[in-house]
C-alpha cells in the first residue's frame, strides 16, 4: 500500500503506522470517507494517508471502531461486493478482538463503556469470532 507514512514516522491523525485500532473514544481521529458500505466504511486519514474501515456498532450505531486498513481501496471494493459488506464485517470484529489488549486506558475504559450499554451486542461478546483470510478471498481476483 502507498502510504506518505514511513515506517520510523507516526502520524500525528491517525497514528498510524503504530496505531491500529481504535475505541469509540471522544477523541478519534477525523477521517475522510472513501467508500460506504453495507453500515461499514472506508476512511483516509487527511495528514498519511492511511485506510481505516469504520463500522458503527449498535446500540443505534453509536459507537465507532476503526480499524487500520492493510489493503487497498480496490480491495475493500472487492471484498464488500462479495457478500455485501458481510466479510468486512467479520474481519473487522475479529481484529477488535486480536487487538483489544493494544489499547490505552481510555480505549480500554470506552470499550466497557460500549459493553455495559451494549447488553451483549458489542464486538467482544461474540462467539466464534474467527479471521477471514482476505488474502485467499483476495487472489480470486488476481
Amino acid at each position: 500500500m502507498a502510504t506518505l507514512v514511513t515506517e520510523q514516522a507516526r502520524c500525528h491523525v491517525c497514528r498510524a503506522p503504530e496505531r491500529r485500532l481504535w475505541a469509540p473514544v471522544d477523541y478519534q481521529p477525523t477521517l475522510e470517507s472513501r467508500r460506504v458500505g453495507n453500515f461499514i466504511a472506508l476512511e483516509r486519514c487527511p495528514a498519511c494517508g492511511w485506510l481505516w474501515v469504520l463500522v458503527p456498532w449498535e446500540p443505534y450505531a453509536s459507537f465507532p471502531y476503526l480499524v487500520r486498513w492493510d489493503h487497498s481501496l480496490e480491495d475493500w471494493q472487492r471484498l464488500h461486493d462479495l457478500d455485501k459488506g458481510l466479510t468486512l464485517h467479520k474481519w473487522h470484529e475479529a481484529m477488535i478482538v486480536e487487538l483489544y489488549g493494544t489499547l490505552d486506558d481510555d480505549g480500554i475504559e470506552a470499550i466497557t463503556r460500549h459493553r455495559l450499554r451494549a447488553h451483549g451486542r458489542g464486538p467482544l461478546e461474540q462467539e466464534n469470532v474467527a479471521l477471514p483470510d482476505l488474502d485467499s478471498l483476495l487472489s480470486e481476483w488476481k
